[in-house]
């Protein structure tokens, strides 16, 4: 591995794990805050919320983020095209979210989630104006400020939704979390890095693009779907409150998988995307931090399942006691996630 490449990874590595370190402390206090203030079912309900977040998240970015991340030089009609994309798709979800959000309602007898979905699912179209612009800032390897983009507009939202749990405001402070973090972001790229994308759409460019992003995409949604559609047959079989749990208990465990995830997404993807035509040092590299993170995963893990317990109680209070299950089967699941996460 030459000096500049090393030294690229080593202070990828600084900043997006000490900054996902942070944004994943950040949010976990802001977890902590409102479960004092809702209840569980009442994250229950966000669960359910969440996984369409997510869902129309992947299908939204449709893979070609990736794409673009991977190609050696990118043009500005190749940003136009894939921000042109990203909104017509963006904006089809959400309209088939609003179409059918009253059934959705209506099958776990929750009102107030027609509303929520409506709502919350406003993140599609936001992202997709800020998708380009982070894009660029993983191409050029400018991870502190993406860092401190992130941080700040998880912490604004995150005030925001702790004066509306104050007040009383019950699921929809959970709501501004999400939807928050993503108008906020966008509004300071656009701030700081101005705007990447266009209106021009090439035909051309976008072959080149999603021949590539169509499998990244679809491996995506495989996974996040697997790893989420647990809390839609928990509210519809059980109760909305064992959802709220097992959110919390997702939650906690997620913290050194978030980690992970930024670090491969953010900084060896686009590294080893320079390597791509030496397939020695890829796989050099490659299995030397895949090493690292094994043991780093494994450990972590390890900890979190001996004191689930004592996590709990501290963290979100005796009325999560029953999270304690959930998170114990779920940290143990999460070392086989990391190997899959890399591999993929």
């Amino acid at each position: 591995m030459n000096k500049e490449l090393k030294g690229k990874l080593l202070t990828g590595l600084i900043w997006t794990s000490g900054g996902q370190f942070l944004t994943v402390f950040l949010n976990l206090g802001i977890n902590i805050i409102l479960a004092r203030f809702l209840s569980p079912e009442e994250f229950g309900v966000m669960g359910i919320v969440i996984f369409f977040i997510l869902i129309g998240s992947v299908l939204s970015k449709g893979g070609l983020s990736g794409a673009l991340i991977r190609m050696k030089e990118v043009t500005k009609v190749d940003y136009s095209t894939v921000f042109v994309f990203n909104m017509i798709v963006s904006l089809t979800l959400y309209l088939i979210i609003i179409l059918s959000s009253g059934i959705i309602a209506d099958f776990y007898d929750r009102p107030i989630l027609k509303n929520l979905l409506i709502i919350g699912c406003l993140t599609f179209i936001i992202d997709a104006f800020q998708l380009i612009n982070i894009t660029n800032l993983i191409r050029k390897l400018k991870f502190k400020e993406r860092f401190i983009y992130q941080f700040s507009a998880t912490l604004i939202s995150g005030i925001i939704a702790f004066i509306m749990a104050y007040k009383g405001s019950g699921v929809w402070a959970l709501i501004v979390l999400p939807l928050g973090t993503s108008l906020f972001l966008s509004i300071i790229l656009f701030m700081k890095e101005g705007f990447h994308g266009g209106l021009k759409f090439s035909k051309e460019s976008f072959r080149k693009t999603y021949a590539f992003g169509v499998n990244t995409s679809l491996a995506a949604l495989l996974e996040t779907a697997f790893e989420n559609i647990y809390s839609l047959l928990l509210g519809h079989y059980f109760s909305l409150t064992q959802v709220g749990y097992y959110y919390q208990a997702q939650k906690l465990q997620k913290i050194p998988n978030n980690v992970l995830n930024a670090f491969s997404q953010r900084v060896l993807f686009p590294v080893l995307s320079k390597k791509q035509d030496d397939i020695g040092e890829f796989n050099n590299i490659y299995q030397r931090v895949m090493s690292l993170f094994t043991v780093l995963v494994g450990l972590s893990g390890l900890l979190i399942f001996l004191y689930a317990e004592p996590l709990i109680k501290i963290s979100l209070g005796d009325k999560w006691i029953a999270s304690i299950f959930y998170l114990k089967l779920l940290v143990v699941a999460s070392f086989f996630y990391m190997q899959e996460q890399f591999n993929r």
